[in-house]
């Protein structure tokens, strides 16, 4: 269902995230100046997961909505000099935010799939056996599947070709280097 909302901004500049963004409806002048303009601005609420950048723009010399991409909002005057506001809309982009999550498994080797990997920010020892938690960042919008290796050896710390290491767990009284791999896989569709 669409909603109105007005909001208060700069007359003719501005730039703002609008989750189910519609359209602007209308404009109106609210400043002493000019400078102050309230925006009816019209949303979807059934749409709230898309979100649209939309920008608010001027020009002085002709109507902004002659500029291809540009909608009109009309004529505006700003401190005693007139106007032409207009605005433009983008998908917003995606957003690359980061989480965390804690894999456990056996430390001569644990093996897993993370969509999004970024890297292997530690890792500790669990409990008295041979188990360990290793804490993963990824990317939760990045589609690329990667298979990650943790493994730990002892008493050499050679690491084998494109291993990264994570330095030295004590395991049993003993020094364990512990290093990962990071295979992109192909997903299949």
């Amino acid at each position: 269902m669409q909603k109105t909302l007005s909001i208060i901004a700069p007359t003719g500049s501005g730039v703002f995230y609008f989750p189910g963004f519609v359209k602007i409806d209308a404009m109106r002048g609210t400043g002493q100046w000019g400078h102050v303009s309230e925006y009816d601005v019209v949303i979807d609420d059934q749409a709230l997961d898309e979100v649209s950048v939309v920008s608010i723009g001027s020009t002085d010399n002709r109507p902004g909505d002659q500029y291809p991409g540009n909608i009109s909002l009309g004529r505006a005057i700003l401190f005693g000099y007139p106007m032409y506001v207009h605005y433009t809309v983008e998908p917003a982009p995606s957003w690359n935010v980061e989480k965390t999550m804690v894999i456990t498994g056996q430390s001569w080797e644990i093996l897993a799939y993370v969509k999004g990997f970024v890297a292997i920010d530690g890792i500790q020892r669990r409990g008295d056996w041979d188990r360990l938690d290793v804490v993963v960042r990824y990317r939760p919008n990045d589609p690329e599947l990667h298979k990650i290796t943790v493994s730990t050896t002892a008493p050499d710390r050679d690491l084998p070709a494109n291993a990264i290491d994570l330095g030295v767990i004590w395991q049993n009284d003993m020094a364990r280097y512990a290093r990962y791999t990071d295979e992109i896989v192909t997903p299949t569709p």
